[in-house]
C-alpha cells in the first residue's frame, strides 16, 4: 500500500473539489482525520446492520458523526454519511450533497 502524502491528499481534494491550482493542502490532517472517522462509522454500521447495536455504539456513532460534520465545517464543504456498509462512508463536496447522487462527491477511503 502507498504512503499517503500532502501530494497525494492534494490531487485527490483538488480534483474532487474542483480546485483547479493544487498547493499545499492545509487540510490535510482534517482529511486524514475524516478518514479515520469514517473507518470507526464503518465498522458501526456494518455491525448495525447486523443487528449488532447498543447504546454506547450508538453513542459513540453520533459523536463520530458530530465530530465529522465539525470539521466539514471548518473545511467549509459538505458531508453525507452513507449508512450501507457496502459503500463508501464518509462523502464531501463543495456543494450540498444529494442523497440520491451522493456517489458523484468524494469518497473519503
Amino acid at each position: 500500500m502507498s504512503k499517503i502524502d500532502n501530494q497525494t491528499i492534494n490531487i485527490w481534494t483538488a480534483g474532487a473539489l474542483e480546485v483547479h491550482k493544487i498547493s499545499i493542502c492545509k487540510n490535510v490532517s482534517d482529511i486524514i482525520e475524516l478518514m479515520r472517522i469514517g473507518k470507526k462509522l464503518r465498522t458501526f454500521y456494518t455491525h448495525s446492520c447486523n443487528g449488532y447495536n447498543s447504546d454506547k455504539y450508538d453513542r459513540l456513532a453520533k459523536k463520530w458523526e458530530t465530530t465529522a460534520q465539525g470539521i466539514a465545517k471548518r473545511m467549509k464543504v459538505h458531508i453525507y454519511f452513507q449508512t450501507d456498509p457496502r459503500g463508501g462512508t464518509i462523502y464531501i463536496d463543495k456543494k450540498p450533497i444529494p442523497t440520491n447522487a451522493y456517489n458523484k462527491s468524494v469518497y473519503l477511503k
